[in-house]
């Protein structure tokens, strides 16, 4: 019976000067979609102005774009680095009018469209040649919408690559409910500020992981005094640590899902091995008989393969979020000085996260090479023990970049503790 898959559209926009980054976005797409039809039954397309939409004629370029694009897609994902674009009628470039007509797609129906955007810090083009003009106009924007919106920072086009894979991979693994994507009740103060709720959409939500960025209106004008903002601050970084170590609680618990499904793979492989043996010995041994107790092994196998499809991605995201939060936090107290007992319960958090990590990452080694060693006896063993080492390289991959960036934030914490006394 045919595989049912649902495809789910990827709006990319963005000025020409990051087409670099849009064949990444493609080249990302084309590796997770088999990823995505094994564990989900969905997969990604690509619509940009250059594939999605023909040549005609309108009061204006970016309005023909508009019309033929208009609110099919599921994700908007938006990018900008050196330059703004050129401005159109109704908005200061045909980036910004797209991001504002997802906006509003997404105020009609949070549950079928979410927003993703992102800024490259660095220009592929030497200094002379920037435009000032047009990067000041691109920090303007991101100036106005760091309060509405968590947007992603990427230094380099290689630094795009990992980051909007992860990013794609947790948006369905978290947020994708079958049909639409998941929401929850919108909050009365985001609904006032959106003008929604009394004579408007009365049963408003808000996606779940919201990515929402500025839309015009009172949310981007409210007045706070002194006080408020300090206050606001305090907020943040208790947020951040809040948020840091729930993620971190919720990686570690991931990584145990991992080995302990690890652990019984080892044993069936172990059973299945004896089985696969005794049939071998077998003096009248068959080669149908062999061959249907390989398979059981790589059925086995590919369910393996398929657990650490769902629980690696789980893994490096709540520990990336984590550390991201830990981050911020960090920067927090660059600015002002911290209570020591914050510092300290940070760092012997990490002092005791970074050798759990470590550790776990040599017994994955050991056994993804065990794996590797395995005869390829049949095309399904060989499909299983190819896809899961895969996913084991995934996950050595990440275990080494975590726990090298927290062994940086606890050393960073150390100076800071170090300078406080």
């Amino acid at each position: 019976m045919p595989q049912k898959v649902t495809l789910l559209r990827v709006f990319a926009s963005c000025p020409n000067d990051l087409l670099a980054e849009l064949n990444v976005l493609e080249r990302v797409i084309q590796e997770l979609n088999p990823r995505l039809r094994d564990a989900y039954e969905v997969e990604f397309r690509i619509l940009t102005a250059g594939n999605a939409v023909v040549p005609g004629i309108g009061t204006d370029p970016q309005a023909i774009i508009n019309a033929q694009i208009s609110d099919q897609y599921d994700v908007y994902l938006g990018m900008l680095g050196a330059r703004f674009g050129a401005p159109t009628p109704r908005a200061g470039s045909g980036t910004e009018e797209e991001f504002r007509l997802a906006c509003d797609h997404w105020v009609k129906a949070p549950d079928s469209v979410k927003i993703l955007f992102y800024f490259k810090g660095t220009p592929d083009v030497p200094v002379q040649d920037l435009d000032v003009q047009q990067l000041a106009r691109v920090q303007e924007f991101k100036a106005s919408i760091k309060k509405q919106i968590f947007y992603a920072d990427f230094k380099a086009t290689d630094d795009f690559l990992p980051l909007v894979r992860e990013h794609l991979w947790q948006l369905v693994a978290s947020q994708w409910d079958g049909d639409k994507w998941k929401s929850a009740k919108m909050p009365t103060e985001l609904a006032a500020a959106l003008n929604v709720g009394e004579g408007g959409t009365d049963q408003a939500t808000v996606s779940i992981g919201f990515e929402l960025a500025k839309i015009d209106g009172p949310i981007a004008e409210l007045a706070r005094d002194a006080d408020d903002q300090e206050k606001d601050k305090d907020m943040e970084l208790l947020d951040a640590l809040v948020e840091a170590q729930d993620s971190i609680q919720a990686g570690l618990a991931a990584l145990d899902r991992i080995a302990a499904s690890t652990r019984e793979q080892n044993d069936k492989f172990v059973q299945h091995g004896r089985i696969i043996n005794f049939v071998a010995a077998k003096g009248d041994a068959k080669a149908k008989d062999l061959k249907m107790a390989v398979d059981a092994a790589a059925d086995d196998i590919a369910s393996y393969a398929q657990a650490l499809r769902r629980e690696v991605p789980g893994f490096t995201s709540a520990f990336t979020s984590g550390l991201n939060a830990f981050d911020l936090a960090m920067n927090s107290w660059i600015r002002e000085k911290p209570p020591a007992e914050q510092i300290v319960g940070v760092r012997q958090m990490l002092e005791q996260v970074i050798p759990v990590l470590r550790s776990a990452r040599d017994p994955v080694i050991s056994f993804r090479d065990a794996m590797a060693k395995m005869p390829t006896l049949t095309s399904r063993l060989k499909k299983a023990t190819r896809a899961t080492r895969i996913q084991l390289d995934d996950l050595i991959a990440g275990l080494a970049i975590i726990s090298d960036r927290a062994v940086s934030i606890s050393a960073r914490l150390s100076g800071s503790e170090d300078s406080g006394n």
